[in-house]
This record gives structure tokens, sequence and C-alpha cells, in this order.
């Protein structure tokens, strides 16, 4: 089989993923108490960045403490926005092109 469409870029909206790979959600339930992303979170984001994905989409995140669903899922806060900034910042040194979905 010919793979050489999934390697060209893709325009998605005003931005350009640099190849047709995606890496889907996958909740893990490994965020810490307050919901930032753990060192376990951004090694495994970091992984998939890694491999190559030009497309990453995070997995689902509460936005209040009230409505986590599980203990260890992550919340997008106030609270946990620098801990949210420096999982990105890491993807990016890995995989600079990637593009983040939240």
């Amino acid at each position: 089989m010919d793979f050489e469409a999934l390697k060209q870029p893709l325009h998605l909206g005003k931005r350009t993923a640099a190849n047709r790979f995606v890496a889907q959600p996958v909740e893990r339930n490994d965020a810490d108490s307050s919901g930032s992303p753990s060192e376990r979170t951004i090694e495994r984001y970091c992984k998939l960045a890694e491999g190559g994905a030009a497309v990453i989409f995070i997995e689902a995140a509460a936005v209040s403490s009230k409505n986590r669903a599980r203990r260890n899922q992550l919340c997008i806060s106030e609270n946990t926005a620098s801990a949210f900034g420096k999982l990105f910042r890491e993807m990016h040194t890995v995989n600079d092109e990637c593009l983040i979905f939240v």
C-alpha cells in the first residue's frame, strides 16, 4: 500500500498540520489531585508528540473541580493553567510542529 497521502500537510482553518497522523484522546485518569497534568501525564503526551503525529487531542478535562467525573481527571482552571503550559511547552520541545487541541 501507498501511504504517501498520510505524509502530506493538511490545512485546518488557519493552521496547517505537517501530516495527517492524529493522536486521538484517551483518558488515563493520571492527573494530580488538583487536576494538573502529572509527570506521568506529561511523559505520555510527550511520547505521542515524539511519535510524529501532527495533531494531538488532549483527553477530556473538567472546567471545575466540582465537575470532575474522576478523582484524577484533568481540570482546566486558573489554578492548573501553569501546569498545562508546562505540558504544552514540553510537547513542543519534542515536536515543535504538532497542533494541540484541548
